[in-house]
């Protein structure tokens, strides 16, 4: 990243000694916010190790970065903080329903739904507290109306841990991992972490 800096830095300098062109000169300086900003979000996006994952969550300064970042370190009560900082209602919704079920707090959770825009993201948190609340119905109304493989594959990993079988949903969620990159990979380890210190504290 640092090299890029440099070769921008190079650039500008080449360019006021030579009097280029500032159609030129705009091309390379997009061009340079392009690259930059792929290579910032590359992680996020297509990122193979968890741990780089997590270190450019932790860079960005966007309070939804933010709040996942802390979630993930178990820090709720920073999390909190980055939450209220959140301009998108909707993306503060969600978040707040993480926040909410990361604690148990499934009922609070499932008041904040009606805010939240109809589709899939709805659907599928319902689902995922509905499940928690042990209310199958609205479990299976809602389940059914995902297409999105990737969600629908989140929920059977839950109904599975549900029905005591965290094993196998631990299985499933190791059979996965290798095919998945960026935010995918980190939610399903996250997941995963999860799971197996349920089955621990079973033991």
């Amino acid at each position: 990243m640092i090299f890029l800096f440099l070769l921008l830095f190079v650039f500008a300098l080449l360019a006021g000694l030579f009097d280029l062109p500032e159609v030129y000169v705009g091309i390379v300086f997009g061009l340079f916010i392009l690259t930059y900003l792929y290579l910032a979000l590359y992680p996020i996006l297509f990122g193979k190790k968890v741990d780089k994952i997590i270190r450019a969550l932790k860079k960005f300064k966007n309070p939804v970065y933010k709040f996942l970042y802390y979630m993930i370190q178990d820090e709720d009560s920073t999390a909190e903080k980055y939450l209220k900082k959140i301009r998108s209602p909707q993306r503060a919704y969600i978040c707040k329903i993480m926040w909410l079920s990361k604690q148990d707090r499934f009922t609070e959770a499932m008041e904040v739904i009606p805010y939240i825009k109809e589709g899939k993201y709805k659907w599928y948190l319902t689902a995922g507290l509905a499940l928690e609340l042990d209310d199958f119905a609205i479990y299976k109304e809602n389940k059914q109306r995902i297409k999105d493989d990737m969600l629908l594959f989140y929920l059977e990993v839950e109904e599975l841990a549900k029905n005591g079988e965290l094993k196998g949903a631990i299985e499933m969620l190791n059979k996965k991992t290798p095919s998945l990159r960026g935010m995918k990979l980190l939610t399903t380890v996250q997941q995963k972490k999860d799971l197996e210190k349920k089955l621990n504290n079973n033991l």
